[in-house]
Order: C-alpha cells, then structure tokens, then sequence
C-alpha cells in the first residue's frame, strides 16, 4: 500500500479489532489477526497502552482490551452532535427538580459510557461515575442505543457480548416499548431499590447518538408524568440543523 505507514496502519486494525471483542484478545491472537510479528505486535500494544487506549483485561493470561483513554476521542466526536452544556445543565436541573438521578450515554463499540450525569440534593444510589463504561448489551440505556440496529448486526453484539436468552428476550421488551412510546422501563433492578427509565437521544436524521436515563426510587413515580419528561430531555440534548434549541414546555 502506498503512502500508509505501516504500524500505525497495524495499530487502527488492531484497535478495530479490540473495538469488536468486549473480553479482549492476547497478544498472540492479535499477532495472528494482523498477520505481523509478535515483537511488532508487542511494541504497537505497549506504545496503545502508554497512552491509555488499551489495557490488561487478564494480568493472569495477558488478554488486552480497549480502554477509556478512548473515551475523550468519542466525547469530541459526539459533542459535534450533541449540546453537551446543555445536556448537563438539563439532567442537573431536572435531577434537583424531580429528585431523581440522571446520566447521557453514549456507544463506543461494543460498550456504553456515561457521557455526563447529576444527582439529586442528599442521598441517592446511581450507577457508574462519568466515563465509567460496561457492556453496549445491558440496562435500559444499552437498548436505546442499539434499538433501531439491522437484526443482522443485532445479532453479531449478542454473539461478541455473550448475551444470555434472558437478556434477549429482556431487551426484545425493551426495544417493543421504546417503539411503542419513546422509552423503556426497567421496574426492578436486582438487589436495589430503584427503577430505570432510559430514552434514546436522535441527531436531525433519527439516527441514535445516545441514551438519557432517569433512576428513580422504586414504586415512587408516574409513568405518564415522567415518560414526557424524559422524552423532553432527550430533545433538548442534541444539536439542530436550524441552530435553534427546541425548547420543550417541562411544566
């Protein structure tokens, strides 16, 4: 190929590559893959690793996985899309207002990161600090992200991510809501006292940029109160080819 560097060619593949394998690959997997030396291959992961693009997801057996230093990278690439001071101030004010906790999601892969979050005054149980990532396959916020996905690709995220028949048949529900009135519930969630509420996020072509989410104390809101809401937020949060916010009524 003419006018590639090679190994910094070698070191997108291999970040595609680790982009498609949520548990991560060793070394030598990735030697085979790339189909150069396992000292090239070495170097390429230690130089990723020095700028914290990848990290040991095994000590024990070397496996090697992406990792947050990423995360940056996508938040630039998705504020082009998304009001990002805009979305904070939103979640803030809304998780002061109606007690509640917020975070906007986004998908880098075959994961999901929280782009931003707010808590409510005193003490609330929330889930994962900004830029904490986990699995694209879970929660009500991983299925508004993959929501309007062709089944085919659908299929290939369960498959790399090692989705159960219960968690399919789980988000089989949740993408049947999200059609049917914008956003998904999730009622209970094992072992805390809270409910979930996510709404997908959609730039001017309605193609999902992110998720938006609502935690709540269990048993202590209004699906018709609370739904509109959500949906408010999430039209709030995203930049509009007119340039002018649409501000939707809260009240």
């Amino acid at each position: 190929m003419k006018n590639v560097v090679p190994a910094v060619y070698k070191a997108i593949e291999l970040v595609e590559i680790l982009a498609q394998t949520p548990n991560g690959m060793s070394r030598n997997e990735l030697a085979e893959k790339l189909g150069i030396s396992k000292t090239t291959t070495y170097r390429i992961i230690n130089t990723l690793c020095m700028h914290k693009w990848l990290e040991k997801s095994d000590a024990e057996y070397g496996f090697y996985k992406l990792s947050s230093g990423l995360l940056p990278i996508a938040m630039n690439l998705h504020e082009e899309m998304i009001e990002l001071d805009t979305a904070r101030d939103i979640i803030k004010n809304i998780a002061e207002k109606e007690h509640i906790a917020c975070k906007l999601s986004i998908r880098y892969g075959l994961e999901q990161y929280v782009l931003a979050r707010a808590e409510p005054p005193g003490p609330f149980i929330t889930t994962g600090k900004e830029g904490y990532g986990f699995t694209i396959a879970e929660g009500t916020s991983g299925a508004c992200l993959l929501c309007w996905e062709k089944t085919s690709d659908l299929e290939a995220i369960y498959s790399a991510c090692n989705v159960t028949k219960e968690v399919r048949e789980e988000f089989d529900e949740y993408f049947s809501q999200i059609k049917k009135r914008g956003f998904c519930l999730r009622p209970k969630i094992a072992g805390w006292p809270i409910s979930a509420m996510s709404a997908p996020v959609y730039d001017p072509n309605h193609k999902v940029v992110a998720a938006i989410t609502f935690i709540l104390p269990q048993g202590s809101y209004d699906e018709g109160i609370i739904g509109p809401k959500l949906i408010s937020c999430a039209l709030q949060c995203v930049h509009r080819s007119s340039n002018k916010k649409e501000k939707i009524n809260e009240n």
